[in-house]
């Protein structure tokens, strides 16, 4: 397969999207639980063959916003947003309308900066991956459709993580609060965006 293909088919996946509502906003913001965020922005969308899917754009501190998405009859599942459905170029294009969702928040809020998470799943894990299948998408989306010269992007493989940063604010400092703001907000959370090594994984999901 030639290099000329692989880019003419990516740039058609990449920018094929889907039709999107937005549904609610949830506040949070003063619950106990600091793992939920300030808000939570409930956005729908549907595949071509009318699957519905949710979209969820998370805010943190009225700056940070990390961006996820499951199957709409997978809501009640602690595990819904690793469930893979379909064939390989649903999540892209998932993905894809996502990107335009971030597009309209930046329109709202010119400093947001975003986490795009590549959540891992049993496939990951089974293939032993470093990184998550959808870490890479989000990667090669992100150069795509998201001017380097306005943000900066900054990748956490370890945990499937890539930051975006508008440059007009970004700085080490800026960098080192953020860091730390994550780091004492989810402390050991953070270790749950790991894909874990196939024995782990199998005896922790043992019946």
């Amino acid at each position: 397969m030639s290099r000329d293909f692989i880019s003419a088919f990516s740039f058609i996946m990449f920018n094929d999207r889907y039709n999107y509502t937005n549904l609610k906003r949830k506040d949070f913001i003063g619950d106990p639980d600091k793992n939920l965020p300030d808000r939570q922005y409930i956005i729908k969308t549907k595949t071509i063959d009318s699957k519905p899917y949710l979209i969820h754009l998370d805010e943190f501190d009225d700056t940070y916003f990390f961006i996820k998405f499951h199957p709409s009859k997978y809501s009640g599942s602690p595990n819904k947003y690793k469930i893979r459905i379909g064939h390989d170029q649903l999540p892209v294009r998932i993905m894809t309308t996502c990107v335009n969702v971030i597009q309209d928040r930046i329109h709202k809020n010119p400093d947001a900066c975003f986490g795009l998470f590549g959540q891992w799943d049993e496939i990951d894990v089974k293939n032993h991956s470093e990184v998550s299948q959808r870490f890479r998408i989000w990667k090669r989306i992100a150069i795509s459709k998201f001017d380097s010269s306005k943000f900066k992007f900054l990748t956490i493989e370890q945990l499937n993580v890539l930051l975006m940063i508008p440059t007009h604010i970004y700085s080490e400092e800026f960098l080192r609060i953020t860091q730390d703001y994550f780091y004492k907000r989810f402390e050991n959370k953070i270790q749950e965006l790991r894909i874990p090594k196939k024995n782990e994984y199998y005896a922790f999901h043992a019946d």
